[in-house]
């Protein structure tokens, strides 16, 4: 870092966020295992700009793949205390060497896609955000994902408008609500189109180790969350999150394994989905109540403590099958 911060590098391993999405996050949420990186930092008065070069892990219907990239930046412009606006993009590239092309840190990203020649091989995504603060204890954020964009068959209802592929999220926190110290409250909702973060040939899906880099909702599916968060002391605290999703899935092969249809609810499989037009919750219905509750305990500097309830309530409309599952997580960490 610079002696007048203002600019950062960062080498590392670890998880990495980016986005507004105040329960969860459209762009990189931090739920994947972390990955190795370089991060460059720029910030300058309303500017701040962030570049991404990462190596990811995945396969592609078994198959190993020889290499697996994301490479990201986004901008933000604070135009005021009570407005900000984001501009990301991002590509996934697989089984291609350490590209120059995309380590020029102010190029466009899809453009250095098609002078790389990886066009088809790669999964390219652009997206924006705003905040905005209307009161000193209440905030707001929408945010929109676009996964591939071709604005000749963007108004076509038949196959190939299937090109195009949207993520939507809007939601409100607020800070002490009823002036109730040390609680905030946040609610959300989020939208995600068939096959969005799935790519065509599932080497270039949105994912590391097969967990999804952004939003864990599945594709094809839609959700209305609450989170509630409470600091119980400087060393204790917890939060309580609801949620309720819509989800159609669903893939159907033939006797020999051929892909018939796919309805664009898994993350991991991104064929087919020019077979048909993909219309939005078409396929295997199913609905999901899931309530969490996390307790996060420091009882000594710099070690913690966290334990995790998880219950989902799963209601297989196809089937007409309700069924529940529980989770339980503890562990102990600690900082150096």
């Amino acid at each position: 870092m610079t002696a007048n911060k203002i600019l950062s590098v960062t080498l590392g391993r670890e998880k990495l966020e980016l986005g507004t999405g105040y329960i969860d996050k459209l762009f990189l949420s931090g739920y994947a295992a972390p990955f190795d990186f370089g991060k460059l930092d720029f910030k300058y008065k309303a500017l701040q700009y962030t570049f991404i070069y990462g190596n990811i892990r995945g396969d592609s219907l078994g198959t190993p793949l020889i290499s697996k990239n994301i490479i990201a930046h986004r901008v933000d412009i604070n135009f005021s205390e009570k407005f900000r606006l984001g501009i990301y993009e991002s590509i996934i590239a697989s089984n291609s060497p350490l590209s120059f092309t995309y380590l020029n840190p102010v190029s466009f990203l899809t453009m250095a896609d098609f002078s790389a020649q990886q066009k088809d091989n790669s999964n390219s995504m652009i997206g924006l955000d705003c905040e905005i603060k209307p009161m000193k204890n209440l905030s707001a954020q929408f945010s929109l994902l676009i996964d591939d964009l071709n604005f000749k068959t963007i108004s076509h209802n038949d196959p190939s408008g299937d090109d195009n592929k949207f993520g939507y999220q809007a939601g409100v926190m607020i800070y002490e609500p009823l002036n109730i110290a040390n609680l905030t409250t946040s609610v959300e909702y989020t939208r995600l189109d068939p096959f969005v973060y799935s790519h065509r040939s599932n080497e270039s899906t949105y994912t590391h180790w097969g967990v999804g880099l952004g939003h864990q909702l599945p594709p094809n599916s839609d959700e209305i969350a609450l989170l509630l968060n409470y600091d119980f002391s400087s060393r204790l605290s917890g939060w309580l999150k609801y949620q309720f999703q819509r989800s159609g899935e669903g893939i159907i092969l033939d006797a020999n394994g051929k892909l018939i249809r796919n309805y664009g609810g898994d993350i991991n499989r991104g064929d087919g989905d020019f077979a048909f037009t993909n219309t939005f919750l078409m396929g295997n219905r199913v609905n999901r109540n899931i309530l969490t509750l996390h307790l996060h305990l420091e009882p000594v500097r710099q070690y913690y403590i966290d334990f995790e309830y998880s219950a989902h309530i799963i209601n297989a409309m196809y089937l007409s099958t309700n069924y529940t599952d529980q989770y339980l997580y503890f562990t102990i960490s600690t900082d150096f």
